[in-house]
């Protein structure tokens, strides 16, 4: 499948004026993985807990957790739509809020994706654990 990728202009909101330059290539390798569909990556760019913990819950099946990784509102209908991994024709960063989660700083990365059909915003957490960046997504 052919991916459309856009990088384009992060939109920031809160204190989050001046990104680390370490978390912005981070981010922006993340979006690569996804344009390049580099399954191994993608997943290896998950915060390690949330990664084991979610595949644990899914039986050791790898896919559905990136299958089920973007989730969000359409747009459109205004309904929670899912947009299968393989699926995903474009992906933007939508926007950055920073957060304190347990007394650490995190951020919520609202990205815009779309199938060529629904276009959603969906949120991952991004923390940064023993020096290492990963997102967390949805439990469950």
């Amino acid at each position: 499948m052919l991916f459309m990728c856009l990088f384009v202009a992060i939109s920031v909101q809160g204190q989050d004026k001046k990104p680390s330059m370490q978390r912005k290539v981070f981010a922006k390798q993340f979006l690569k993985y996804i344009c390049d569909n580099n399954e191994r990556k993608v997943r290896k760019s998950l915060n390690q807990n949330y990664r084991k913990e979610q595949t644990k819950f899914l039986g050791g099946n790898k896919k559905q957790l990136l299958d089920e990784l973007f989730a969000g509102l359409d747009q459109d209908s205004q309904y929670t739509h899912v947009i299968k991994f393989d699926d995903i024709e474009s992906i933007v960063i939508y926007e950055i809020a920073e957060i304190t989660v347990e007394d650490k700083i995190a951020w919520i990365y609202v990205f815009k994706v779309s199938d060529g059909v629904h276009e959603i915003l969906a949120p991952l957490l991004l923390e940064k654990h023993f020096g290492r960046f990963g997102f967390i997504g949805a439990r469950g």
